[in-house]
């Protein structure tokens, strides 16, 4: 059997105390509850969230045995959610979550000698996450991201942040106006990038959802700028692989980070882009947003401001870059990085495509030009990886000698997307682009630091996803590294 929840059952006050008071008064219930590596479902713990032990009597079915247990196991996890928001470190010590996950591990396994089929962890994580956010609105908290390692340094807790604000309390966020595609675009394009780690999840106050191909991806306004989360795809792993990848090699691209949805964090980033407003008039995210929780795993992006290489943005940025040669270098690199991991939807080099160029940001704060939604692609068949080292040869040949059909396509695909025509410069400055990178693969190579950078890389990969249950690429990296060293041995015949 499995658990059975209802979440209307968890009542809470009508009558609450100041926010100060309220804070105060839970977070001190917490610290005199814990019985040092761990809670209980006891009169102290409810009492701290305003509970009652009959809200978690009807968590499990009564024909259960281990009940006891199974409440005790419910409070760590309520416990957990509730003390990461509040960074209790001070009371509890930096170790305090640490020896919390030890005790639920082993309670877990206790409890589920009873069960024939004992419910999955993220049941738990998921069914209690909307109660800890119910608890904290009533003191105008939101739930905090659980800190990323052990070692990271304290923060201030919320009696000190909200001591610190009482002087001088914001007003509270508004409806987000609804406006066009293009103007909520604009808007956010005047934010800063939020990092990647650490994400204010709790202060989202407006979602924009981009289309894709692969599901889209959020723009979120956080309180420090713009984050994106992607619904993990069946390329998440090619795609993380691309991304560290990237870095190695010196390209520039969107830092990506991936977290598993039934986490903590995942769970809160699921539940305030659901709540968020929306910034575009009939755009209706919601559908999409609950794609992201039927994910295993979701992507926390990198906000590259800018634009993409098509339409007028486009065209007036490339023509002040007429006849200088920088914008068109890194443009080479990137199309060679491409080359080199089969990512064909961006610049048509190497495939009978029309391209992605959307995915080229241009006039962005991070680098001249920055790719965005990578991927590794590996080709199984032998026939086929065969045909395609072929015409990675002939690319490289007019990347070496001058411009031919494959270069043209680029240059084609340029026009169509921003009316800008390609001269010779900016053909010389993307043909050096490319033949430099290949030529820093090749040192790597020869210099036998390619393969290890790619054992590091998936290693790296195959970690981040082992939890997976479906295979979203992290079943074939031997594949993808193979197809990698197979394109570097056809560059070293065409640039050695």
């Amino acid at each position: 059997q499995a658990l059975s929840f209802s979440m209307a059952a968890v009542c809470l006050p009508c009558v609450r105390p100041s926010p100060m008071a309220a804070v105060d008064s839970l977070s001190s219930g917490l610290v005199a509850a814990w019985k040092g590596d761990h809670w209980e479902m006891d009169d102290g713990f409810l009492s701290a969230c305003s509970l009652s032990a009959s809200d978690f009597d009807r968590f499990v079915k009564r024909w259960w045995t281990n009940h006891e247990i199974w409440r005790n196991v419910i409070a760590c996890e309520l416990g957990r959610m509730l003390g990461a928001a509040l960074c209790i470190e001070s009371e509890l010590g930096q170790d305090w979550r640490k020896n919390l996950d030890a005790w639920t591990d082993d309670a877990f396994t206790r409890a589920s000698e009873g069960c024939s089929t004992p419910p999955p962890r993220p049941v738990f994580q998921g069914q209690l996450a909307p109660v800890s956010s119910r608890i904290l609105r009533t003191m105008n908290m939101k739930p905090s991201q659980r800190a990323q390692s052990e070692s990271e340094a304290r923060r201030p807790s919320w009696r000190e942040q909200q001591a610190a604000a009482a002087a001088d309390a914001p007003p509270e966020a508004q409806p987000v106006a609804r406006q066009s595609s293009s103007d909520a675009m604009e808007e956010l394009r005047a934010c800063p990038a939020a990092p990647i780690v650490n994400v204010k999840w709790g202060t989202t106050d407006a979602v924009f959802h981009a289309s894709g191909g692969s599901g889209g991806v959020f723009l979120a306004r956080v309180q420090n700028g713009v984050v994106c989360a992607k619904p993990g795809s069946m390329q998440a792993a090619g795609e993380f692989m691309a991304v560290l990848l990237a870095k190695r090699l010196g390209i520039v691209v969107a830092d990506l980070r991936v977290v598993e949805v039934a986490s903590t964090e995942g769970l809160q980033a699921y539940e305030f882009l659901r709540a968020a407003g929306e910034m575009v008039d009939g755009h209706n995210y919601i559908t999409h947003v609950h794609k992201l929780r039927s994910r295993e795993f979701m992507g926390v992006v990198e906000y590259v401001s800018g634009f993409g290489m098509e339409g007028m943005p486009a065209h007036q940025h490339l023509s002040t870059h007429l006849g200088k040669p920088d914008l068109w270098t890194g443009l080479g690199r990137l199309m060679a990085f491409d080359i080199l991991t089969n990512n064909w939807d961006r610049l048509p080099i190497a495939w009978a495509n029309e391209g992605n160029l959307a995915n080229v940001m241009l006039g962005s704060a991070k680098g001249l030009v920055v790719g965005i939604d990578q991927c590794v692609h590996s080709i199984v068949n032998d026939e086929g990886r065969q045909r395609y080292l072929e015409r990675v040869e002939a690319v490289l040949v007019e990347c070496r000698d001058g411009p031919g059909p494959n270069l043209k396509r680029v240059a084609e695909a340029t026009y169509n997307n921003t009316a800008i025509q390609l001269t010779t410069l900016e053909f010389d400055a993307m043909r050096k682009g490319c033949v430099d990178f290949f030529r820093e693969v090749l040192r790597l190579r020869e210099a036998n630091q390619l393969s290890g950078i790619l054992g590091e890389v998936t290693q790296e990969v195959a970690s981040t996803f082992e939890a997976g249950s479906v295979d979203v690429g992290q079943w074939s990296l031997p594949g993808k590294c193979v197809m990698i060293e197979a394109v570097a041995e056809t560059a070293a015949k065409v640039l050695s």
